[in-house]
């Protein structure tokens, strides 16, 4: 806890692990009894069910649906994306439709990672990666699109010009 919250002391990390105990504890015990409640025959087959979803299948689960319902986006911003949900990204049709801005060192301890996805069809990147370290320190542009996105910035560069000059 120290290392991911450097302002917690080691006695107050110490102090509230009991605490923390104590009071998941009795959250456990409120939902199981409102679950019995609610739900007796069925309600640990949701949970499971549930715990699928969001955290066995949560990367495959989160990719599904950026694919499907964020398809036609301009942009999407991720945050405490895990380093493993940007290795797999990395493997999908994603990293052809988008230009991938990620932390220039990924924290694979803390999980704890921002990203820009901006459409390579529909977003005009204006800044090449070495201007984007300059107004965004944290990001870069991924290396494996850094020459795709020079040549079209050069491309949309002399196009706008010529359009200009007639």
């Amino acid at each position: 806890l120290t290392h991911r919250y450097p302002a917690v002391t080691e006695d107050e990390e110490r102090l509230s692990i009991p605490l923390q105990t104590m009071v998941l504890a009795m959250f456990d015990a409120v939902l199981v009894h409102i679950m019995n409640e609610v739900s007796p025959d069925s309600w640990h087959t949701i949970k499971m069910s549930l715990c699928e979803a969001l955290y066995k299948k949560k990367v495959e689960r989160t990719l599904e649906i950026m694919k499907e319902t964020y398809a036609d986006a301009d942009v999407i911003f991720l945050q405490e994306a895990a380093a493993v949900f940007i290795e797999q990204m990395g493997a999908t049709d994603l990293s052809e439709r988008y230009h991938i801005f990620s932390p220039e060192k990924i924290d694979a301890k803390r999980d704890q990672n921002s990203l820009v996805l901006a459409s390579k069809v529909r977003a005009a990147v204006a800044h090449t990666s070495k201007s984007m370290k300059t107004r965004a320190p944290n990001f870069y542009m991924n290396p494996q699109f850094e020459g795709q996105v020079q040549r079209r910035l050069l491309r949309m560069h002399r196009e706008r010009h010529r359009a200009a000059a007639r």
